[in-house]
This record gives C-alpha cells, sequence and structure tokens, in this order.
C-alpha cells in the first residue's frame, strides 16, 4: 500500500514533465502523437544504450540513432510550443532520415530499414492525411529505388556493414512500434469528431468559452467560439491565450471574477446578468459558468456560456418608452377631452350672454320703441328721426349677429377663399397689434382645397396668432403659405421669447393639443420648433389628394 502511494506521489510530481502544455494542452489527438513520441524517444534511448556491447564500433553507430532521438525531441517540443502540424512533420522526416541512414548503413533495401519505408506513409495518412501520405510515399519510393540501383550496380557504399541480429531485430520492434498502435485511426477519429464538435461550437449563437484555471488563481481563456469574437469585436490573438483581466473590461470584471471563483469553490454552476462594453458595442447577457474537474475532483477548467439579450432589452425599453408614451398620448386625449367639454360648455354660455344680454335686449328695446309708435303717433319730422334710430339699431344687432355667426363658422373661407381669409385674419392682427410688424406670402394656389383642409389651415392660423400675441413678446412674424409636391405647407415664425415644448404639453386648454387633433383630423403633420430665448416655429403640412391639385 506504502509503495502504491509512493509511486503515486513520484507520478504526480513527474506529470508537469511529461504531460502536454501549452495551448494543445486540451486537444486529444495531440496528447495521444505526444504520447507516442514520449514513449518512442524513450524506447530509442534505451535500445541505442542496451545493444552498445553488440554492436559494431562505427560513425554509423552513433549517428543513425542520434539523428533519429533528435527528431522526436524536436518534434515534442513544437507540440509544447503549439504546433501539431510541424511536429508531425519533424517526426514524419526523422524517421524518413533514419530509415534512410539504416539502409545506407546496414543492408540497402535489404535490410531492416526497407521495414520503415513501408510504414512511413501509413504514419504520415494517420497524422496528416491522405496527401501528405502520398508525398511521403513518394520519398520513400525515392529513396528504396535510389539503394536498388546502387545494389545493381554493385556499389559498395561506405560504411556499409551487416546488420547484428540484435540491430536488426531493434530496428524492427522500432517499426512495430511505431504502427503497431492504431494512433493513426484514433486520432483521425478525434480530428472528426473535433470537427463536428468545433461546427456545432461556432454555429450556435450562444457566447461559448472554456478558461484554464492556473496554479496562481488566474483564469485563462483557452479556447472560444465564432459567436464570442463577433459579439465583442475582438480577433482570436486578442483572446484566446490571454487572462480574464486581459480580455473582460472594468467595471464587469470584480463581479466576473468573483463569480468564476464561487463556481470553482462551491463546485456548482453560477449564473447572473452583466452588461460590459467591446469594441462592437456594449453586451448584456445571461451569463453561466460551470467547474471541470479532473479525475481526482481538482477543478481545472470553466467552461462558460452567454446568452446575448441586449437586442431583447432594447426591444424591452422600447416597449416601456411605447407603453410610456401612449399612457402619456391617453392623459393629452383626457385632458383634450376636458378641454373640448369646458370650451363647449363655455362657448354656450358665451353665445347664451350675446343673445340674451345683447341680441334679445335690443330686439325687446326695438319691440318697445316700435310699439309706442303705433299706440302714440309722433308728428311725420319726429317720427322720420325715431325711425333712422331705430334702423341703426337694427343694423348694430345684425352686426353682432354676424360676429356671433362668424365666430362659430368660417363663413369667410366659403366667400372669399383660402388665401384671402389667411391674409384678412393677418390684416386684423395688424389692426390689434400695430407694434409686431407681419409678413404675409403665399405662392399660386391649386384649382381647389378642400373645405375641411382650408379651415384647419385657417383655425391653426388664427390659435398661432393669438398665442404669438398673448405669449411671444415678438417684434416680428412671418407666415407664408406654399404648394409644392402634393401638399399644402402653412409656416408661421416669430422672433419672441420661445418656450419648452415638453413643459407645457399636455397643458393650455385648447391650445397645443387641439392644433394637433385638428392637423391629424386631416391626415396632417404639425411640427413646432421652439426653444426659450430663441423664438418659435409652427409648420402645418397637410397632403392634398390628385384630384385636389
Amino acid at each position: 500500500m506504502r509503495s502504491k502511494s509512493y509511486i503515486s506521489r513520484i507520478a504526480h510530481r513527474l506529470t508537469p514533465f511529461i504531460e502536454l502544455r501549452g495551448s494543445l494542452a486540451d486537444d486529444q489527438p495531440a496528447r495521444i502523437l505526444h504520447v507516442l513520441l514520449a514513449a518512442l524517444a524513450v524506447w530509442m534511448a534505451a535500445g541505442w544504450v542496451a545493444t552498445i556491447p553488440f554492436a559494431i564500433k562505427s560513425l554509423p553507430r552513433y549517428l543513425n540513432p542520434l539523428v533519429q532521438e533528435a527528431s522526436y525531441v524536436t518534434a515534442l517540443v513544437l507540440l509544447r510550443l503549439g504546433h501539431f502540424r510541424r511536429a508531425s512533420l519533424a517526426y514524419l522526416a526523422g524517421t524518413w532520415i533514419w530509415a534512410s541512414l539504416i539502409s545506407f548503413s546496414f543492408g540497402g533495401v535489404h535490410g531492416s530499414g526497407a521495414l520503415l519505408y513501408v510504414s512511413l506513409p501509413a504514419s504520415a495518412a494517420w497524422l496528416l492525411g491522405y496527401n501528405a501520405a502520398i508525398r511521403t510515399g513518394g520519398w520513400c519510393l525515392l529513396g528504396a529505388l535510389v539503394f536498388t540501383v546502387l545494389e545493381m550496380m554493385h556499389v559498395r557504399l561506405p560504411y556499409q556493414h551487416q546488420a547484428t541480429p540484435l540491430g536488426t531485430w531493434f530496428v524492427i520492434v522500432q517499426a512495430v512500434l511505431i504502427n503497431a498502435i492504431p494512433v493513426g485511426q484514433i486520432i483521425a477519429r478525434l480530428r472528426e469528431s473535433q470537427r463536428r464538435l468545433v461546427s456545432i461550437y461556432d454555429t450556435v449563437q450562444d457566447v461559448i468559452f472554456y478558461l484554464a484555471i492556473e496554479p496562481e488563481g488566474q483564469f485563462r481563456f483557452v479556447s472560444v467560439n465564432a459567436a464570442f469574437l463577433r459579439v465583442t469585436g475582438l480577433s482570436q490573438e486578442m483572446v484566446v491565450g490571454k487572462t480574464v483581466k486581459d480580455v473582460i473590461p472594468e467595471p464587469s470584471l470584480t463581479m466576473v471574477l468573483g463569480k468564476y471563483r464561487q463556481a470553482v469553490e462551491e463546485h456548482t454552476v453560477v449564473q447572473w446578468e452583466e452588461t460590459s462594453d467591446y469594441p462592437a458595442g456594449q453586451v448584456t447577457g445571461e451569463i453561466s459558468v460551470a467547474p471541470v474537474v479532473d479525475h481526482t475532483g481538482a477543478c481545472t477548467h470553466l467552461v462558460g456560456s452567454v446568452h446575448n439579450i441586449t437586442e431583447k432589452k432594447r426591444a424591452q425599453e422600447i416597449e416601456s418608452r411605447l407603453a410610456s408614451d401612449l399612457e402619456h398620448s391617453r392623459d393629452e386625449i383626457r385632458a383634450l377631452a376636458a378641454s373640448l367639454m369646458k370650451a363647449q360648455e363655455d362657448e354656450r354660455r358665451r353665445v347664451s350672454r350675446e343673445l340674451h344680454d345683447h341680441i334679445c335686449h335690443q330686439l325687446a328695446s326695438l319691440a318697445v320703441d316700435l310699439g309706442k309708435l303705433t299706440v302714440d303717433p309722433l308728428p311725420p319730422k319726429n317720427a322720420r328721426a325715431q325711425l333712422e334710430a331705430i334702423r341703426a339699431r337694427v343694423v348694430k344687432t345684425s352686426q353682432e349677429t354676424h360676429d356671433i355667426a362668424y365666430q362659430m363658422h368660417t363663413a369667410i373661407l366659403d366667400d372669399l377663399g383660402l388665401i384671402a381669409s389667411l391674409k384678412d385674419l393677418c390684416h386684423q392682427f395688424s389692426e390689434h397689434y400695430p407694434d409686431i410688424a407681419l409678413d404675409f406670402e403665399d405662392s399660386d394656389q391649386p384649382a381647389s382645397i378642400p373645405s375641411e383642409v382650408a379651415s384647419c389651415l385657417y383655425r391653426i392660423e388664427e390659435e398661432s396668432l393669438e398665442n404669438i400675441a398673448k405669449h411671444s413678446r415678438a417684434k416680428r412674424v412671418s407666415v407664408r403659405l406654399d404648394f409644392k409636391h402634393g401638399a399644402v405647407v402653412l409656416t408661421i415664425q416669430d422672433d419672441g421669447v420661445g418656450f419648452d415644448p415638453k413643459a407645457v404639453k399636455g397643458y393650455g386648454g385648447l391650445g397645443l393639443i387641439s392644433m394637433k387633433e385638428r392637423a391629424y383630423s386631416v391626415n396632417g403633420k404639425l411640427t413646432i420648433l421652439a426653444q426659450q430665448g430663441h423664438g418659435t416655429q409652427i409648420t402645418l403640412e397637410i397632403p392634398l389628394q390628385v384630384g385636389d391639385s
């Protein structure tokens, strides 16, 4: 039991020197090739030392094993540096040179080196594929052809000796070791499985990453999928082989490291939501990390995934804004409805008051005066004067009635047309507010304008001029009416104090809300550009039907 424990401790101490490390540490085919090369290197060294007492003392006896040993060591170093293909080429090239040297030194193509020529293409096919096997077979065939031609010409090669049975046996065993283990089949299958895994790995839309846990507690990226690079905007060189501190930006880094350590310490899956800034933009993801343990139960790696919910979050924000805007629109509609009802009641009271206090009173007074004339006739001279006075009062009452009707319906639009009505509004504004300079411009009017469009233009200009008079403290106002591109555009601009549209939104009775509702009723678009201290510009654009233009 103690001896077994002692051996385990020795194996544990030797593991860092024997096992494959670096970027290929998790590549199963590379690890198998690493074990094979290490075994061959040990076999070559042990066999060389064991056959010293029995072999002929010559330069080939010392040179040949050194060449092959050098190829194995070179291949091992290249594997540790992360170069699988180069390591395979070093191994194959060294074995070919060794086979050529054996054939050169001991028996030509009839010697044991020819066996290596036969086995090398198979090794190449296992390691690098069929194309490499064809090229290797060509080189082996060329070497065998050279030695065959030399033998046919009875040319004896320098240093050529008869191989000893022990040496022949050693080369045969070496060849068997190279090809007896079905490394190629294992590697081919592993490569195929790896290709499938990588295909799935890179096809998945979620971000996937694999981290190595280093002895000093650092987390280093071993591999990431294509989604990781696409979402973050980082390159493979900027991530693989780098520590988490080199890749994850602050302020997310502190939380990320804490979650990683929690997964390692508790041996459990840890999930959280995090937003980080990368070169490709801000990324919000649902992150999960899980520990990977070895046969001893120690946590050696972390595998993680990130479900990108950036677009989902944006959609939620947009939905929230839309809901807020909808609620605000509902509030505006409620305010407008309340304002409309109040305005309707106010208008009814005003009309009732006008009719009762002025029209009815005037009519009653006229009736009384006319009644007196019928009861108590006056002399013709006095009757004429009395009738003239009654006539003047009738005209005044008629004018007042006309004014009430005018306020309730813009008959001037029917009588004079759109442009003349808008000019009349401007004329009335200039008469009432002579300190404000007002300019009116217009372009050629189409043959006809729908009455609802004309009414909308008239009322919005009327409302705008009234607001300018009440609130703007302007010195200059310009009104322009254009007909272009199948639409009518009314622009009203002043140089007054301006206002903040957001601050007054939803307030002011029938102000801005009613203007927008009027525009909406005729498929128009009302744009208000205002800023404190920089005046106001109101633009109303209403599309006209083809038949209207």
